[in-house]
């Protein structure tokens, strides 16, 4: 996700010249034997490991004034010149997000399908550019909602996942549009299942309205959900046609090493 949307970012020339900084900067105080006198490791930037460039950044905010008062002594602060104390801090401040969102997506522990909605919303309500931002984050947001927009394409299977999820049924992340649109979508499943949304007794007058396990859904109170599987695992038989419908959704998502193959997660319940 970094790379998805700070490569092209990183052409903004300031934004640049603090990350080659900060990397000259790091090089410089681990090669001189400076880093040992300063409270925490210092990391470097490595080109195959994603994030590596924010928790370089953040390594040095965390130490900017311990870095700053050994570069004094050795008469080298030409090293943390280019490097703006607030400039880092707002920078940082937003690629921990963007990093704490693609390590989410990115686990291999649990299902992690139905986050891909609640991220993007939420990356891009903080892409919202603010008058009091500063003009090198101001061109970062704006050109991380610009690749967020080209390259995160959201599908029905997204929304629905997010649906699956107890503690993020009501979709309170969409607007009202998009929200009526993916319980459309899951009804016309369940439909398609054989499933009927809505029954009614014909013999009586007038015809009452049963409740369905949609409705039950979303009027069941969820005050903890941990874990998505176990939690379905123990409301079986208050869903059992969901259960059924989440484990061909979510079988294909984990990891082999966990489940090889959908049987082995209609096993689990």
């Amino acid at each position: 996700l970094y790379k998805l949307g700070s490569e092209k970012a990183i052409d903004n020339s300031r934004l640049n010249e603090i990350i080659g900084a900060a990397k000259d900067l790091v090089q410089h105080l681990k090669h001189s034997g400076l880093q040992k006198e300063i409270k925490t490791t210092l990391k470097q930037e490595i080109t195959t490991r994603w994030n590596s460039a924010v928790t370089m950044l953040k390594s040095i905010l965390d130490n900017f004034e311990d870095i700053i008062a050994k570069l004094v002594a050795q008469n080298e602060m030409r090293f943390i010149i280019p490097i703006d104390k607030q400039q880092l801090t707002d920078i940082v401040e937003f690629m921990e997000k963007i990093k704490e969102c693609s390590e989410q997506l990115s686990g291999d522990c649990a299902p992690t399908l139905r986050l891909v909605v609640p991220w993007y919303s939420s990356l891009q309500e903080r892409n919202r550019v603010n008058n009091c931002d500063l003009l090198i984050l101001k061109d970062f947001k704006k050109q991380f909602s610009k690749s967020l927009q080209e390259k995160w394409i959201l599908t029905p299977v997204h929304y629905i996942a997010a649906f699956l999820h107890p503690q993020l049924k009501h979709l309170p992340f969409l607007l009202d549009t998009n929200k009526k649109k993916t319980y459309d979508d899951v009804k016309k499943i369940m439909l398609t299942l054989g499933i009927e949304d809505i029954e009614e007794v014909e013999d009586e007058e007038p015809p009452r309205k049963i409740t369905t396990e949609f409705e039950n859904y979303i009027a069941h109170s969820v005050p903890d959900c941990n874990n998505i599987l176990d939690w379905w695992k123990n409301n079986k038989q208050n869903f059992p046609n969901y259960v059924n419908w989440l484990c061909s959704s979510y079988a294909y998502q984990l990891p082999k090493r966990l489940v090889k193959g959908c049987s082995q997660l209609q096993d689990a319940f």
